[in-house]
């Protein structure tokens, strides 16, 4: 990455749209008084209320009280490794099951984050030309 930031080439995405989807990132924009620091209070408390719940696990992380719940109920929470794509996420029974297995060190390379479950919407949908509607979901949670 160093070497493409050091180079004419155009970035796309830039470092900082880069680091603004990473979980740790988002995780510590989401701890309390960040937001506060780049935003207004009243700018930072509209934000908040569109967080999903996201904790940090691992060594150095007080994670007992989140995996005793993600435990209870795992279908409440989706755990995500800290890397790109959505192909390496754990949900519901398959989270409790990761986190029984994995050491605090293992746990550290994971975040775990509340599960949104958006409500269907009716959506027109294209198919070889063939417009139809159909329900759908969004993957920002609408």
């Amino acid at each position: 990455r160093l070497l493409l930031e050091r180079s004419l080439a155009i970035k796309s995405p830039s470092v900082a749209y880069q680091l603004v989807g990473a979980k740790k990132v988002q995780q510590a924009l989401a701890a309390p008084g960040v937001l506060e620091r780049f935003l207004s209070a009243d700018e930072s408390r509209q934000m908040r209320r569109c967080f999903a719940g996201l904790w940090g696990l691992g060594a150095g992380e007080d994670d007992e009280a989140i995996i005793r719940k993600a435990l209870a109920a795992p279908d409440g929470y989706v755990l995500k490794p800290q890397r790109e794509g959505g192909g390496n996420n754990f949900y519901g029974q398959d989270v409790a099951e990761k986190l029984k297995e994995m050491s605090a060190e293992d746990r550290g390379a994971y975040i775990l984050m509340q599960r949104i479950v958006p409500r269907p919407r009716l959506a027109i949908l294209t198919r070889e030309g063939t417009a139809q509607v159909a329900p759908c979901i969004s993957e920002y949670g609408f």
